[in-house]
């Protein structure tokens, strides 16, 4: 049976690792905005994100946030069938956690945008950077606060 307190965490989990996501997308935006408005990758981007040339509209980072809010609760659900079976301290099964989530999610979206669709290579660099960072820091806090 699935408690409402478990629920809570898991909801509060993907709440916190959107968050997170957001703040390093946000963060690494400001390093690699050129390669957002380069003539020649002006297509690729949806009109959710790029209407008209210029920043994202606000509701860009509303469902954004509410997309990777989805992925941390997977996420964090999934941490709460795993858990176990991770050894080390918390902060341990929190790295292992997140190296998983990148080798699962990370390599392979990578390997798949440079398959698919054609964007500069540095940018899917940026991307796996971004992508690490997010998967290691909140597999970390999916298992802090999971464990608390």
């Amino acid at each position: 049976m699935f408690e409402m307190k478990r629920f809570g965490k898991i909801v509060l989990l993907g709440f916190l690792y959107a968050i997170l996501a957001q703040v390093v997308h946000s963060v690494s935006a400001l390093f690699s905005m050129g390669y957002y408005t380069l003539g020649t990758t002006r297509e690729v981007w949806s009109v959710i994100m790029m209407p008209s040339f210029g920043p994202p509209p606000p509701v860009f980072f509303v469902v954004s946030f509410f997309f990777s809010m989805v992925i941390g609760i997977v996420l964090a659900f999934v941490y709460s069938i795993i858990h176990t079976s991770l050894h080390g301290t918390v902060s341990e099964k929190g790295m292992c956690f997140g190296i998983l989530i990148f080798l699962i999610s990370g390599i392979s979206s990578g390997f798949s945008t440079f398959l698919l669709f054609n964007v500069p290579l540095m940018l899917i660099w940026v991307w796996a950077i971004e992508a690490f960072v997010i998967s290691i820091f909140g597999g970390m806090i999916i298992a802090r606060v999971y464990h608390k």
